[in-house]
């Protein structure tokens, strides 16, 4: 499983390297190579990272080996990191912004993945940061019906830990900020 991971990881980043080229995202088969990648990373969370799975598992000291990812943060911090690019890059292209979400908000539905999620500076930042900026799929007229997922993982995440009243304040700020736009 750490073999295949870690090529997968591979995959992944030379991936995000060619998505970034003129017209790539066009490509059919880029579109395809990107739902096999979500697909494997929902597998490997269902086996690898879970309520009792995560810390335990064997396939981290090969992924460590090969990769370079320390542990299951790291690897979390990985996936997370996939999520936030596809929902910027593909933020077009529907099934893969779906597959994305489902994928993001799995991962957080768990008790203990979703803890060890809000321990990751990436996820803080998105807490903070969820507008149409910085996530800008939200802004595309064809995934509106994606943003109400999107806000229901957030706020479980938010949720999920005692929450002072400044945390949500912070949080609800960029949506304030888009009430304040539609009231002008």
């Amino acid at each position: 499983d750490g073999e295949i991971t870690a090529s997968l990881f591979q995959l992944s980043n030379a991936l995000q390297a060619r998505v970034a080229m003129p017209g790539a995202l066009q490509s059919e088969s880029l579109r395809r190579l990107e739902k096999a990648i979500l697909f494997f990373l929902q597998s490997f969370r269902k086996v690898h990272i879970g309520e009792s799975s995560m810390p335990c598992s064997k396939v981290y000291p090969r992924l460590q080996e090969l990769t370079g990812l320390e542990d299951h943060m790291a690897v979390l911090n990985f996936i997370v990191s996939k999520v936030v690019s596809n929902l910027k890059v593909w933020r077009s292209y529907q099934p893969i912004v779906c597959e994305t979400l489902n994928l993001f908000c799995d991962l957080s539905s768990g008790y203990s993945s979703g803890r060890f999620l809000l321990k990751l500076p990436s996820i803080r930042y998105m807490l903070e940061n969820h507008s149409g900026p910085d996530f800008p799929f939200l802004e595309e007229q064809l995934n509106t019906r994606y943003r109400s997922k999107f806000y229901k993982t957030m706020a479980n995440l938010l949720f999920m830990e005692t929450v002072a009243e400044s945390a949500f304040e912070r949080f609800m700020l960029p949506l304030q900020q888009v009430c304040l736009q539609l009231e002008a």
